[in-house]
C-alpha cells in the first residue's frame, strides 16, 4: 500500500462515496481521522508485505523482507507511516511486523540476536524502533512480536530488545493451539 499506493476499486468503497477514485494511502488516511475522531485507539501494523492472505511459510513474507520490498524498503516505510500520523493522538503504537516466521520461497530463516541483516529479527526490530523513536514528537509505543509466527518469545529472556526509549517498548506474544 505505502508504495504502490495504488486507487482503490469503487465496488470496495460504495458505502463511503466520498471515497471513490482515492488511492490506498489517502483511504488509510481518511480511515485513521474517522476511528480518531471516533476515539478509537489505533496500532499501526505492518501484516504482510505482498497484498495476499496471511501466512504461512511458504507465502514469500515470511520476514519483514521478501522478494517484493528488501529489508532497507520495509526499514523505511514502517518509520514513514509511524511519522505520517505523529499528530494523530489515538495512534498509539506500531506493531512493526506481524508474525515473523521462516520463509521457505526466499530460503530465509528467522534469527533473533545473530546480526544478519537478512534474518536477525531483533536487529532489524530494533534499528526500526530507534528510528520512529528519534521523532521527539512521536509517543507512539512500539511493538515487537517474537519469532514462530509471533510464539516464541523464548529468547528474550536472555537477549532482550534495548531501544533508547524503554519505557515504549511492548513485546507481543500469539499463542496457536498448533
Amino acid at each position: 500500500m505505502y508504495y504502490k499506493n495504488p486507487i482503490i476499486a469503487d465496488d470496495v468503497v460504495l458505502a463511503n462515496p466520498k471515497l471513490v477514485g482515492k488511492t490506498a494511502m489517502e483511504v488509510f488516511d481518511e480511515t485513521v481521522n474517522s476511528l480518531a475522531n471516533a476515539g478509537v485507539a489505533i496500532i499501526l501494523n505492518n501484516h504482510i508485505s505482498d497484498a495476499m492472505w496471511c501466512c504461512s511459510n511458504d507465502d514469500g513474507n515470511g520476514l519483514w523482507h521478501n522478494q517484493s520490498y528488501n529489508a532497507l524498503q520495509w526499514h523505511k516505510a514502517v518509520v514513514a507511516m509511524s511519522q505520517r500520523y505523529n499528530d494523530v493522538n489515538l495512534v498509539i503504537a506500531n506493531d512493526l511486523r506481524n508474525e515473523i516466521r521462516d520463509d521457505y520461497v526466499n530460503n530465509l530463516i528467522e534469527e533473533w540476536g545473530t546480526h544478519s541483516w537478512k534474518e536477525d529479527w531483533k536487529m532489524a526490530a530494533t534499528l526500526c524502533a530507534n528510528a520512529i523513536m528519534s521523532d521527539d514528537h512521536n509517543y507512539q509505543l512500539i511493538i515487537i512480536e517474537g519469532l514462530n509466527y509471533a510464539n516464541d518469545m523464548s529468547m528474550i529472556k536472555d537477549d532482550p530488545i534495548s531501544l533508547k526509549k524503554s519505557h515504549r517498548l511492548v513485546y507481543s506474544f500469539h499463542l496457536y493451539s498448533w
